[in-house]
């Protein structure tokens, strides 16, 4: 998670592409497991190997197993570069899995 606020940092901290640049980063980075986003920078997670019904006795819902595999602090922003954020990020993750899978609702 320490690289990840990082990034969010850097994303802030600079113009142009780089918010971008960082949008695609953890969008490639991204998977689906069990129709949950989960951020896997080191590629490790794999569908097969996670005891899913383990998993929500534990975090109680899908919201709960993503929020504890991507936890992703926004925090000192605007809400303009938050919204700016979110609306790549939706856009990228969109394109890269070829139909809707985040900011529904």
């Amino acid at each position: 998670m320490i690289y990840m606020n990082d990034l969010m940092k850097k994303a802030f901290d600079c113009e142009g592409n780089t918010m971008l640049e960082v949008v695609r980063e953890i969008v490639y980075n991204t998977k689906i497991v069990y129709d949950c986003l989960v951020y896997d920078k080191a590629g490790i997670i794999e569908e097969t190997n996670i005891n899913f019904d383990r998993i929500m006795m534990m975090c109680g819902d899908k919201t709960g197993y993503e929020a504890s595999c991507n936890e992703i602090r926004i925090d000192k922003l605007s809400k303009k570069q938050i919204s700016s954020f979110l609306i790549e990020f939706d856009r990228e993750i969109t394109k890269k899995f070829n139909r809707k899978v985040a900011l529904q609702g």
